[in-house]
C-alpha cells in the first residue's frame, strides 16, 4: 500500500472514492486534458474536490488502493422480531442440520462481528454505461446509472436462484423459512 499522507490529492480521491480511488484519478488525468473527456458528473465532482484541496501537484503515476479494512462492530443491537408467513407466502419448517445451522446462526448475532469492503473495479461498467447512455440518447430515452445495473443484476440473480428470494422467520418459536412469491426490490438513493 503507498503512502497516501505525502498527497492531498490522493487523500481527497481516498477520502471521496474509497476502493475506486484509481479508477477516479485516472478519470481526473483526463479531465486535467481536457474537461470534455470525462462526463458531466465527473466534471462536477472533479471541480467539487478542487474547490476543497489545492490540486498543484502531480498526480501519482500508479495509485494502490487501500487494502479490505476490518472495522470492528460496537455491541450487538437488540435484534427485532422474526417475520412470519404473509399471505401468499409459503412456510416451509427448517429441520434436521439445516435446523442446527439455523439455530447457530441467531445465537451468533450475539458475537461482535467485523466488517470488510472489497474492490469492485469499475472502469468496465463506467465505460459500458458511457455506450448505453449515448445509444438511449440517441433513441430519446433517459440515462441509466449504475443503480440501475445492480439492481437488474440482482433481479436477473433472484430469476436464476430464487432462494435467494426466501427469508428466516419463526413460527410457533420454530425456524422456518418463508418463499415468497414475488420479488420487492426497493432501492433508497
Amino acid at each position: 500500500m503507498s503512502d497516501s499522507s505525502s498527497s492531498p490529492v490522493l487523500n481527497a480521491m481516498l477520502d471521496e472514492f474509497g476502493d475506486n480511488a484509481p479508477f477516479a484519478l485516472e478519470l481526473y488525468s483526463l479531465y486535467r486534458l481536457d474537461p470534455a473527456l470525462v462526463d458531466e458528473g465527473w466534471r462536477q465532482a472533479f471541480r467539487a474536490l478542487e474547490e476543497q484541496v489545492p490540486f498543484a501537484m502531480a498526480i501519482p503515476a500508479r495509485v494502490i488502493a487501500p487494502e479490505a479494512a476490518l472495522a470492528p462492530a460496537g455491541p450487538a443491537a437488540p435484534r427485532p422480531a422474526l417475520p412470519t408467513a404473509r399471505a401468499g407466502e409459503e412456510s416451509v419448517p427448517i429441520a434436521g442440520g439445516a435446523a442446527t445451522i439455523a439455530r447457530n446462526m441467531e445465537a451468533s448475532l450475539g458475537v461482535p462481528t467485523a466488517t470488510t469492503n472489497r474492490v469492485v473495479p469499475v472502469k468496465n461498467m463506467e465505460e459500458n454505461r458511457r455506450i448505453l447512455n449515448r445509444h438511449r440518447e440517441a433513441l430519446g430515452l433517459s440515462k441509466i446509472s449504475f443503480t440501475h445495473f445492480v439492481a437488474w443484476a440482482i433481479v436477473r440473480a433472484l430469476e436464476k436462484h430464487p432462494g435467494m428470494n426466501d427469508a428466516f422467520g419463526d413460527a410457533d418459536g420454530k425456524p422456518v423459512r418463508i418463499r415468497k412469491p414475488a420479488v420487492n426490490l426497493g432501492i433508497a438513493i
